[in-house]
């Protein structure tokens, strides 16, 4: 299964990646940053690797690594059968605290 890496992209300013391509285009390929081309502050594009953008381009993949977690999660609650009711009471009682916190005595 793929690993998905939640690491923010690195901002940079036009100006300052013109003065550095080749610095910045290694970091993308060799660390597998994502940069974020902004210009004025606006973000006007996005630098991938070619690894990143692969995977972007194939939903097929995407959608069986969608299915595979879910086949992995199946059958979680079978054997709880009072899962749904136990939850719809806690509800209950948290709203009725609620109800019971807002009265003006």
């Amino acid at each position: 299964m793929k690993e998905i890496n939640y690491e923010k992209p690195k901002k940079i300013s036009a100006t300052k990646l013109r003065d550095s391509l080749f610095t910045s285009l290694d970091d993308v390929y060799l660390k597998n940053e994502t940069l974020v081309v902004e210009k004025s502050g606006i973000p006007i594009a996005y630098i991938v690797s070619p690894k990143k953008f692969e995977d972007l381009e194939d939903p097929e993949a995407r959608k069986a690594s969608f299915l595979a977690v879910l086949e992995k999660t199946r059958g979680i609650w079978k054997d709880d059968a009072d899962y749904e009711m136990r939850e719809r009471k806690r509800r209950k009682l948290e709203l009725s605290r609620a109800r019971e916190r807002r009265k003006v005595w």
